[in-house]
């Protein structure tokens, strides 16, 4: 039986277009998706705040077996949520339960995730 968990859960969607002067996406050899998120508290809300930050290498277009490509991409993130919904700020903790990086063109993905 699936263990249940306290909490809130939220949805990612982030469209990424390599700038022009990047080397377009073959295939990708290694992602990352790791929260870079704080909480402060600011009157009766907690606030959490910073982003995800989506890293990797990927081998690009016309490579011919050199050094793989670098990406790195922000995510930013902010979510507000009341007090009184939180028992203890100290407690929050920031994961990612699961994403997925499509490569819809050599220059445009999607990453989803939860």
């Amino acid at each position: 039986m699936p263990q249940q968990t306290s909490g809130l859960r939220f949805d990612i969607y982030e469209r990424v277009q390599l700038p022009d002067d990047a080397v377009p996406v073959k295939e990708f050899n290694g992602l990352e998706l790791s929260p870079d998120i704080s909480v402060t508290v600011r009157g009766d809300q907690a606030v959490l705040h910073g982003h995800l930050a989506l890293t990797g290498t990927y081998a690009g277009v016309g490579d011919t077996g050199g050094d793989d490509e670098r990406l790195d991409h922000q995510i930013p993130v902010e979510i507000t949520l009341p007090l009184h919904r939180v028992s203890d700020v100290g407690n929050i903790q920031i994961g990612i339960e699961n994403f997925d990086v499509d490569l819809l063109t050599p220059r445009t993905l999607n990453v989803t995730g939860v």
